[in-house]
């Protein structure tokens, strides 16, 4: 017997786990749940965040890349100034890596 319908497809691997079965209150659908009893839901992964969660995610990326840019710039004025254009072009390469890594991160499922 399974604690619940979504339980079914818990042995191949292929159920989605109840979130509130290990909750507090518990799940209120019981046996009639569509989703796995047997999960514990941190042996899962979350689901995505809401869009303002991931809204706010997105406003804190943008404000380190505004920051970090700021800071390269600096690196980069004051190496010019003291005659290291090597470590200006290390900057600069850097700086490039970061943002194409940033842009990267823009095109994850589930970030935008």
């Amino acid at each position: 017997e399974t604690p619940s319908l979504g339980s079914i497809l818990h042995y191949e691997r292929k159920c989605t786990p109840c979130f509130k079965v290990w909750s507090e209150n518990g799940c209120g659908q019981g046996a009639k749940c569509r989703f796995c009893h047997i999960c514990r839901a941190d042996d899962e992964p979350r689901p995505r965040p809401r869009k303002g969660k991931r809204a706010q995610y997105n406003d804190i990326l943008d404000q380190l890349a505004l920051q970090f840019e700021d800071f390269a710039g600096q690196i980069e004025e004051r190496s010019c100034a003291d005659g290291l254009q090597d470590s200006a072009g290390i900057v600069t390469k850097f700086a490039r890596s970061m943002q194409q890594a940033s842009q990267d991160v823009d095109a994850v499922p589930g970030i935008n």
